[in-house]
């Protein structure tokens, strides 16, 4: 949306994947399938509503917290670029914005065998950060983990892109602080 809306000048295939991602999303049924098949994953959520969503929805009910290891995090290419136009940081766009790929929980005894199953089928993947029995978001950073503040899209809420307007939601997400200080 923030390519789009700022009439970011792309290659023509680079902004044919935005708009597909953005308007034809595809949802990966199949790769959730078969990591629950194989007994894999813990918890498993799309990234629709981007990674504090994702977050929020896998943790909440169980009284988990997340520590977001930025270290870990991975970008597209197109992700990063658009980012940098702008002047942000990509986890910013990736805490707020969403697509359908998945965000799992993974025992950490695990990891190794998911890693080796998505090499073999070809399907990205990337740690996010760790699941804590402290409840909330945090950010690890050089002096340790700093409390993240709410960057979920929640709908019905005044900052909300469905209630105050997609305006006011970017606004809250690139411009306002990320952490508590």
């Amino acid at each position: 949306m923030l390519a789009f809306d700022n009439s970011l000048t792309l290659p023509g295939d680079e902004r044919a994947a935005l708009f597909d991602a953005l308007l034809k999303p595809v949802p990966r049924v199949a790769v959730g399938r078969a990591l629950q098949s194989r007994g894999l994953v813990a918890a498993c959520t799309d990234n629709s509503d981007g990674l504090y969503g994702s977050l929020w929805c896998l943790t909440q009910s169980n009284g988990l917290g997340v520590i977001v290891e930025p270290e870990h995090m991975q970008y597209q290419g197109i992700v990063t670029r658009i980012a940098e136009r702008y002047g942000h940081d990509p986890l910013r766009l990736a805490l707020g914005f969403g697509d359908l790929q998945l965000v799992c929980a993974v025992a950490p005894e695990r990891v190794a065998e998911l890693l080796e199953l998505c090499s073999a089928e070809g399907w990205g993947v990337f740690r996010v950060g760790t699941v804590t029995d402290r409840p909330g978001f945090h950010l690890e950073g050089e002096a340790g983990p700093v409390e993240l503040l709410n960057l979920d899209n929640e709908r019905f809420t005044y900052e909300s892109q469905f209630t105050g307007g997609l305006d006011g939601y970017r606004k809250r997400l690139l411009e306002g602080p990320i952490t508590k200080s």
